[in-house]
C-alpha cells in the first residue's frame, strides 16, 4: 500500500500497432514507440488512477540530453555556473513529461517513480518548478525511484534473520602492492582525499570501524555477512557498449602476458562492463600480483548477483555513476543498481553522474545526519541536497543521487547523532576534483 500523501507514477516505453493495417494489407503496422504514464495516488485520496500518453519518444533523448547539459552535466561542462539553469532545455522536459501528469498527482508530496528508456538518467528534483522562478521540483517533492511499479508492495518489509554489522569501506589504495614503475605509468583510479573522513564519519555512526587504505578489500566487501548497512566510499565505473574511450590499461606484452582490461572491448554482458575499485586496483591493471585476499581489486556488477543482501537495508554506493548501466526499455537499468536490489538490499542511494570529491563528502555527512536525526532515507537524501543547494552548489554537485527502494527509516540502534560541527562548507571550490 502506498504510504499517506504518495503517489506512484510509473513510466513504460511501448510499441504502438496498427491492427488495422495488419488486417488490409498484411503490413506490420508498427508505429514509433510512445511513452505512457500511469499514475496511481495513495488509498487515501479520492483521486483515480490515470493513464496519461505522453506521446513518442523519439524527441525524449534529445530533451534528457539537452535538460542535463542545462545544469553542467552529462556532458561536463562549467560545473561552476550556479543552480538555475542556463537554458529552456529544462523546462522542456518538465513539460513535456512532468506537466501532463501534475494534475493527476493530488496533493502528493512523496512520488515513487518507475522510469523507462531514456528517462531512467533524470533525477526528476532537477526540473524546474513551474509556480517558482529560481526553484525545483526538488523544493516541493521528495523523489523515490524504483525498478517497476510492483515494488511498492515490499514497502516496510524486514527480513526475518537477525542482521550483522555495518560495512564501511572507504579512501582505497588502489596503488597498493604495486611497483614504482607502475605508478609512475599513471593511476587508472585516482586518490579521493575526502573518502578516508568520510568513511570515518560514517563508521563513527553508525558505530563501526571503517575499512581504509590497503585494508578496502574487495573480499572484505564479499566476506561480509548479513550486513545491515554498507557505505561504499570509491570510484565506480560504467562502460557503454562500443564506447570509443574504453578505460583500458595493458600490461607490458613482451614478457608474454596476456593484457588486462578493466573493461574487454566490445564485452556483451553490462554486468561486465560496470563496477567498483577497491585496493590493488592499478596495480593488477598494470600487471601486478595482489595478494590473496585482494583479488583483483575490481568488484563487477555481476560478482554482486551471488551475494546474499537480504537483510541490508541500506547500500550507499557513494561514487559516480553508480545508477547507470545498459538501458532497455521496459527492462530498465542493467548495472550496479539491478543487482544489489537483486541481491536483495532494500534501499540504496547512487549516483547518476560524477561529483568531485569533497561536495560528495559534503552531502554524505549531512544525509547520515539526517538518518540519524529519523528521517526516513529519501527524507535524509532530499534534506541532504537542500542543504548542499543553500550553500550555493549548482545542480551539478547536489542533483546525482538518487534513493531507490523503500524511502523508510533504518531500524540500527546503534547509530548516533552526529554533532553539526562535523560538516564545514568549503570558501572555496579550489579541491573540487577528482570525481567519483
Amino acid at each position: 500500500m502506498l504510504p499517506t500523501d504518495s503517489a506512484l507514477v510509473e513510466l513504460i516505453v511501448f510499441h504502438d500497432r496498427d491492427f488495422g493495417s495488419l488486417l488490409h494489407d498484411g503490413d506490420a503496422g508498427w508505429r514509433a514507440p510512445r511513452l505512457l504514464a500511469f499514475v496511481i495516488p495513495c488509498a487515501r485520496t479520492a483521486a483515480p488512477i490515470a493513464m496519461i500518453d505522453l506521446g513518442e519518444t523519439a524527441t525524449l533523448t534529445r530533451l534528457v540530453g539537452d535538460a542535463m547539459a542545462s545544469h553542467g552535466v552529462a556532458p561536463v561542462r562549467d560545473i561552476n555556473a550556479g543552480s538555475t539553469p542556463s537554458s529552456m532545455d529544462a523546462t522542456a522536459l518538465r513539460e513535456r513529461v512532468w506537466e501532463p501528469i501534475v494534475q493527476a498527482l493530488g496533493d502528493a508530496t512523496q512520488i515513487f517513480v518507475s522510469p523507462d528508456g531514456d528517462l531512467v538518467r533524470v533525477p526528476f528534483g532537477i526540473l524546474p518548478d513551474r509556480d517558482r522562478g529560481d526553484g525545483f521540483l526538488l523544493d516541493r517533492y521528495t523523489f523515490v525511484y524504483l525498478s517497476a511499479g510492483r515494488d511498492v508492495l515490499r514497502l516496510g518489509q524486514r527480513g526475518a534473520r537477525s542482521a550483522g554489522p555495518p560495512l564501511v569501506i572507504g579512501d582505497p589504495d588502489f596503488d597498493a602492492w604495486g611497483s614504482p614503475a607502475a605508478r609512475l605509468g599513471g593511476d587508472r583510479f585516482p586518490r579521493l582525499k575526502a573518502t578516508a573522513e568520510e568513511a570515518r564519519f560514517v563508521g563513527r555512526t553508525l558505530g563501526v570501524t571503517p575499512a581504509l587504505g590497503a585494508d578496502a578489500l574487495e573480499r572484505a566487501f564479499k566476506a561480509a555477512r548479513l550486513p545491515r548497512v554498507i557505505h561504499l566510499a570509491t570510484h565506480a565505473f560504467f562502460t557503454p557498449l562500443g564506447s570509443a574511450r574504453l578505460p583500458v590499461l595493458p600490461t607490458p606484452t613482451d614478457d608474454g602476458l596476456e593484457p588486462r582490461y578493466l573493461v574487454r572491448p566490445n564485452i556483451q554482458n553490462p554486468l561486465l562492463r560496470s563496477g567498483i575499485a577497491f585496493a590493488g586496483a592499478n596495480s593488477w591493471l598494470a600487471g601486478g600480483e595482489l595478494p590473496e585476499e585482494a583479488e583483483d581489486g575490481l568488484l563487477y556488477a555481476e560478482d554482486v548477483t551471488g551475494l546474499d543482501l537480504t537483510e541490508t537495508e541500506l547500500v550507499v554506493l557513494s561514487a559516480c555513476k553508480t545508477a547507470l548501466g545498459e538501458i532497455d526499455p521496459s527492462e530498465g537499468v542493467f548495472g550496479l543498481q539491478r543487482v544489489f536490489a537483486l541481491a536483495g538490499a532494500r534501499t540504496m542511494v547512487m549516483s547518476l553522474w560524477s561529483v568531485p570529491d569533497q561536495e560528495t563528502h559534503q552531502l554524505m555527512v549531512a544525509f547520515y545526519r539526517g538518518l540519524a536525526a529519523g528521517l526516513g532515507c529519501a527524507g535524509a537524501l532530499r534534506a541532504a541536497q537542500l542543504e548542499l543547494r543553500a550553500s550555493g552548489r549548482g545542480v551539478a554537485y547536489w542533483g546525482a543521487f538518487i534513493c531507490q527502494g523503500d524511502p523508510g527509516p533504518i531500524s540500527f540502534a546503534a547509530m548516533v547523532h552526529p554533532d553539526r560541527q562535523e560538516l564545514a562548507w568549503p570558501a572555496s571550490s579550489a579541491d573540487l576534483d577528482p570525481r567519483r
